[in-house]
This record gives C-alpha cells, structure tokens and sequence, in this order.
C-alpha cells in the first residue's frame, strides 16, 4: 500500500508540475505581438507570405559564440539599456541567419529582435552598445516552413533542406540565407514550442 501511495504521489507531483510549466509558459507568451503578413501561396510543406517593412534591432558575430550570449546582448537593449533608459516590448520570433565564410574570416551569426510596430526609426530609442545596429528590412517575399517541439541544430538542418528542395521543386528563386525562427523562449513547455525556417524568395515572374 505504501508503495502504491508514493507511486499516486509521484503522479501527482508530476501532474502539477507539468501544469505549472505550462501554465508559466502560456503565460510569458501572452500579449507577445508577432508581425503581420499576408499568405501569398501555399506550398507542399511550406507557405509563401509577403512581409510588411520591419525594423530590427541585429547584433552579429564572428567568434562563435553561442546563440544564448547573442539574446542577451539584444534583450538588454530592450530591457532599458538604450540611450533612453526604456523599456521596449518583447516581440516574436527571434530571427537567426549563420552566412558563410568570407576569404580569411570565420563564418558569420546574426541574432534579430523585431521592433514593436509603433516604433520608427525616428522614434526607436538608439542603443547604448556599439554590437547592436537597428536596420530597416524592406518588404519581402519569404518561404516559411513550420516544425514544433525541439530545434537542434541538426533538426534546423534538417528542416531547412527540406525547404529549399521543395522551393526548387516549385521554381522559387532563393535570395539570401536562410533564417531560423524561434517563436518561445528556451525554457518553454516542448509541445507548445513553435519553429520555423524562412528564406526569402523571388517569383519567376517577379525577377
């Protein structure tokens, strides 16, 4: 009996857990604004949208540092560390892009929060750090492909390959590199983790 007893405790235990953590993580997610885009087209596994102009806020590296040293550098630009001390809102998802080598220099990361919509240029507060560049990206065509649960870098690859054979498949033009999407945070309950691999696109008719 005892050990029946501390078997339904586990359970319990378990049970509230898993709830909490979820509970914690719809919460963080709530209110987070994501940009607007209209669906141009669906594909076998992927869809085409057209993205409104986004101001970014992007710090890049050589040194392979690791994705988690690049968050923080952004997140504290939103979390008051800019040249007017505010705080501005955390959006979804994090954009990161790795571009292949240059002749004599290591392989590049770039790391990108979204600005909320209300900011413009003008008006975005200028960061006090010389690693982060707040850049305007114009509208866009962009391939997306969406996978849940975990995005290890093999699983980012494998997802990605799958993308681009399906948009030469189709006849899309790739331009650029592609983009890792992270729409939760690393801490978030697994199942309600959503990902994406993006890369922009140019239609046959459109180049």
């Amino acid at each position: 009996m005892t050990s029946m007893r501390l078997l339904a405790v586990s359970i319990c235990v378990v049970v509230v857990v898993l709830g909490l953590w979820t509970a914690g993580s719809l919460y963080i997610l709530k209110g987070v604004a994501t940009p607007a885009y209209e669906v141009i087209s669906d594909g076998q596994g992927y869809e085409v949208r057209r993205y409104p102009s986004l101001l970014v806020a992007e710090t890049r590296d050589r040194s392979g540092a690791e994705g988690d040293q690049m968050f923080r550098v952004l997140a504290s630009f939103i979390f008051g560390d800019n040249q007017g001390n505010n705080d501005i809102a955390m959006t979804a998802p994090v954009l990161i892009a790795d571009s292949g080598p240059e002749l004599g220099k290591a392989p590049q990361r770039t790391m990108q929060f979204i600005m909320p919509r209300e900011f413009t240029e003008d008006t975005i507060p200028q960061p006090k750090s010389d690693r982060i560049k707040l850049r305007k990206i114009a509208s866009r065509l962009i391939a997306a492909r969406k996978f849940r649960w975990f995005a290890s870098k093999e699983k980012q690859l494998e997802q990605q390959t799958i993308l681009l054979a399906a948009l030469r498949r189709d006849g899309l033009k790739v331009v650029g590199e592609p983009i890792y999407a992270s729409y939760q945070p690393p801490f978030a309950v697994p199942f309600l983790k959503r990902h994406e691999m993006l890369v922009e696109v140019v239609r046959q008719r459109d180049s």
